[in-house]
């Protein structure tokens, strides 16, 4: 078990270049052709947010994840049912990569409500997730829904799926953490509004 994980925001060139280091290393020690499965994320850095953890000045973990502003932007055209989505701010979160001797101790759940919480910070109405098949049951208990099966540029299968941000009530029927989160976070609003007010 990874106790007290600290999940940090890459700020500097120096950080997201370490991070997209770390990303590239995961992919070609691991996938087949990996350069193909990264090739997108490359050109599309400069307007990515990097969350990553380290433990003895190396990173183990990283998320990485876009707010959308351009409905012509690359990226989204692999999600062609986007547009049945009613919002103001959409995030498209790239793949966990978590280094192979710190998966399944937790670190990933500490990432993944962390992410959320960044999301809410910004706004963010909807979110979209393309994962493997094996994390489905793991996201559809954070309160994600299903949106299609597709297969990518090697041929895998992958799953498509879409976060309400603020899903209160599916929150409570899956028992997901961004429940105790987002109440958390409106809370702090209220509790900033009426300072103002003050």
């Amino acid at each position: 078990m990874i106790r007290n994980t600290s999940i940090l925001l890459a700020e500097s060139e120096k950080e997201i270049a370490a991070v997209n280091l770390f990303r590239s290393q995961i992919y070609l020690n691991e996938l087949e052709k990996a350069h193909l499965c990264t090739q997108l994320e490359k050109q599309l850095d400069t307007s990515a947010f990097h969350l990553y953890a380290m433990e003895n000045n190396k990173i183990f973990m990283s998320i990485r994840l876009r707010c959308i502003r351009d409905q012509g932007d690359l990226e989204l055209k692999k999600f062609k049912d986007y547009q049945q989505f009613n919002y103001k701010r959409l995030a498209i979160v790239g793949r966990l990569v978590v280094e192979k001797s710190y998966r399944n101790k937790g670190g990933g759940y500490a990432m993944i409500c962390s992410m959320y919480q960044f999301m809410v910070s910004k706004n963010v109405d909807i979110a979209l997730f393309e994962i493997e098949p094996h994390f489905l049951r793991s996201y559809k208990r954070f309160g994600c829904h299903f949106l299609r099966k597709r297969y990518n540029e090697l041929g895998q299968e992958r799953i498509q799926m879409y976060l309400k941000i603020e899903d209160k009530a599916h929150f409570q029927r899956t028992g997901s953490p961004f429940l105790a989160l987002l109440e958390e976070s409106q809370s702090q609003q209220v509790r900033k509004r009426a300072y103002s007010v003050d």
